[in-house]
């Protein structure tokens, strides 16, 4: 495949950090990949295991020279990592990420960049409950959607260079503006998450001992509660305004859904449960 960007710098060597670094060598997106990670048998393991070109824990001097920068650490974290990292930035250098939050970025990274240096900021919404350099896969982002989200004043050749870059990967790319992406977020990831980790707490301490009969279904539904908590917290907290109406939302339809039942009535329940249905395959 054609060669998008000379130098990639990839700050955050986890799941998608490294994934994505396996993917860009695998189709020969770029031709040097540069990792940062905070611990060095991190960034070690990566270059032993040819995952990156080089590596190292400084992201000023990670992030020197390189065209595009792609922050793949939690986002609460982001601004400072750019704040230490400004004086590296190089001029005419793009700037990216994989978080699942937005609006706060667009709020605080373009005011700590260097003149020069534009951000764009990326969503591939593809993961995993398992974390960690060792469970990257260079196919973690095929046929999945990566969300880019413009702002006024966004260059075309940005749009143009990322759009290009997760296409490379095999993502379908759509754009939304930051607002819109946290608030549709809440709904397909942020509040699924919050609904699961309830019910994950709940069945822990009302009938723990269920869980013994639990079969393919159930590990569909709560699968993502076992998602990391330290991760979670961050994103969670990040987007908490959309997050919290998800959730009221889905308790006012549980209150609704608790008359129906008292009601006894199984054509009404029927009905109350296939209009959801139909909702959710209206979207596919």
């Amino acid at each position: 495949m054609k060669t998008l960007f000379e130098r990639v710098t990839i700050v955050g060597l986890g799941l998608l950090g490294g994934s994505l670094a396996l993917a860009l060598r695998e189709r020969n997106l770029v031709k040097e990949i540069v990792g940062v990670a905070r611990r060095h048998e991190t960034w070690e393991l990566a270059m032993a295991e040819g995952i990156i070109d080089k590596g190292g824990s400084d992201p000023t001097v990670g992030v020197s020279g390189s065209d595009l920068v792609i922050l793949a650490s939690p986002v609460e974290v982001m601004p400072a990592i750019v704040a230490s990292a400004k004086e590296g930035f190089s001029q005419g250098s793009l700037l990216t990420d994989v978080g699942s939050v937005k609006e706060v970025l667009v709020q605080k990274l373009p005011q700590l960049l260097p003149p020069g240096v534009e951000f764009l900021g990326s969503h591939p919404m593809a993961g995993s409950h398992l974390q960690g350099l060792s469970n990257s896969k260079s196919n973690l982002f095929e046929s999945a959607t990566c969300v880019l989200t413009p702002v006024a004043g966004t260059s075309t050749g940005a749009l143009e260079r990322l759009r290009s870059l997760w296409e490379g990967v095999g993502m379908q790319v759509i754009e939304r503006s930051p607002e819109v992406h946290d608030a549709e977020v809440a709904w397909v990831s942020h509040g699924p998450h919050a609904v699961a980790f309830a019910f994950a707490k709940a069945i822990g301490e009302a009938a723990p001992s269920a869980l013994q009969l639990r079969g393919s279904g159930f590990r569909d539904f709560i699968r993502i509660a076992r998602s990391d908590g330290r991760l979670w917290s961050g994103i969670l907290s990040e987007n908490a305004l959309p997050t919290r109406q998800v959730v009221e939302k889905v308790i006012k339809r549980l209150d609704e859904f608790l008359d129906v039942l008292d009601g006894k009535n199984k054509e009404e329940l029927s009905r109350w449960i296939d209009e959801g249905r139909k909702e959710v395959e209206t979207g596919e």
